[in-house]
């Protein structure tokens, strides 16, 4: 009897016990089970980066409402604080002014404490990517509020150089000259004005009551990619992407240089290759340094759809920067009261070329569609997104 049960127990133990057929199966399952979850957990992850995205863009909404309740004005995308005029503050970009209004007042005291032409080895800190600066030196310090966490190049800077940025303030929808002026005279200042049809430009304090658009209809920021690559020097760049980087002295896209004035767009649309790069001599200015305000570092206009080429002509100093993100399909933008949309690739941006005018002024309505309108305080336009 012992004998039987002990027998029974064998065979018992053996049928409860996994082959090794059996183990390979499981494993099979659970591994399916993960490669199932994977992109569910990632595509959860993006929707919370851009969720935070979202955020910062409508931080930076705020504190332009915050600044303006103190100046009676909006910032300049160029000039510096409302009022201060020294030269060497005269470039600064609209982010700087914004600074305390983001929680960065003890930051924003350093750079009012600081000549920026001190503390910078191999050129100036408006130059280009020879520039490097001291230990401390306000112009390297990020601002986490200027990166999208969806991009996976921002912050990454030499420390010794230059703070980027993946956000960008509205130019307008008629590209005008990035003209190098420091503290304009009157004549000056109608020159870096003319054509300006955004809510900031050079030395432009607005006020609110001059977006006779509608702050619910007027672009106030956007996204721009960072390069791949350490952009110090431009040559060390290992990408050619169509967001990332900037086409250089392709010809036919301006014209006249007092001031210059958009020809064709077409010829920026053309330089992509692939859908994905860009098939031209290139640079890498965009979103290099936050506290430029120069408009090829951190502005952008609404002629080109989300996501296109941008484009420079360095001899006319015309500018073509279009907005781009690490988000798929479009970019998050940031309306002049404060809201966020997400705007898609294909969004309306109208058939036309060229503005129509030979004298860079653009009075009236965008021919770009919704995606023009948009970009415009006063085309007298209402369309909607």
């Amino acid at each position: 009897m012992s004998e039987k049960n002990a027998n029974l127990g064998n065979r018992g133990g053996g049928a409860n016990a996994f082959t090794l057929v059996e183990l390979l199966v499981v494993i099979a399952i659970i591994g399916v089970l993960i490669a199932l979850l994977l992109p569910a957990v990632q595509a959860a992850r993006e929707a919370a980066r851009r969720m935070s995205c979202t955020n910062k863009l409508k931080q930076l909404s705020l504190a332009v409402h915050n600044y303006h309740d103190i100046n009676d004005a909006l910032p300049a995308g160029r000039g510096g604080p409302y009022g201060i005029t020294p030269s060497w503050r005269s470039s600064w970009g609209f982010f700087v002014a914004v600074l305390p209004f983001i929680e960065q007042g003890a930051l924003y005291d350093k750079f009012l404490t600081t000549n920026l032409d001190t503390g910078a080895t191999g050129g100036t800190w408006q130059d280009g990517s020879g520039t490097t600066f001291s230990s401390g030196h306000p112009i390297t310090e990020n601002v986490t509020t200027l990166y999208c966490p969806s991009d996976g190049n921002a912050g990454k800077q030499d420390k010794d150089r230059c703070a980027s940025t993946n956000y960008r303030w509205c130019l307008g929808d008629n590209p005008t000259p990035n003209n190098n002026v420091d503290v304009p005279t009157t004549t000056q200042l109608e020159y870096a004005r003319r054509g300006h049809r955004g809510p900031f430009g050079w030395y432009s304090y607005y006020p609110l009551s001059a977006v006779t658009d509608g702050t619910s209809n007027t672009f106030a920021f956007s996204e721009g990619c960072l390069p791949r690559g350490n952009p110090y020097p431009m040559s060390l760049v290992n990408t050619k992407s169509v967001k990332e980087v900037v086409a250089i002295n392709t010809a036919g896209i301006f014209t006249g240089t007092a001031p210059g004035y958009l020809s064709n767009r077409s010829v920026c649309m053309n330089t992509m290759s692939n859908g994905e790069n860009i098939a031209a001599t290139i640079w890498v200015c965009a979103g290099r340094s936050y506290v430029r305000g120069f408009y090829y570092y951190n502005s952008f206009v609404t002629v080109l759809p989300p996501n296109s080429p941008s484009c420079y002509n360095q001899t006319s100093l015309n500018v073509l920067i279009t907005p781009s993100s690490a988000h798929s399909g479009g970019v998050n933008v940031g309306l002049m009261d404060g809201a966020v949309r997400f705007v898609s690739d294909s969004v309306d941006a109208g058939t036309g070329n060229s503005f129509g005018t030979t004298d860079g002024t653009a009075p009236g309505q965008s021919p770009y569609g919704v995606w023009g309108a948009y970009g415009s305080i006063f085309g007298g336009e209402s369309k909607s997104l």
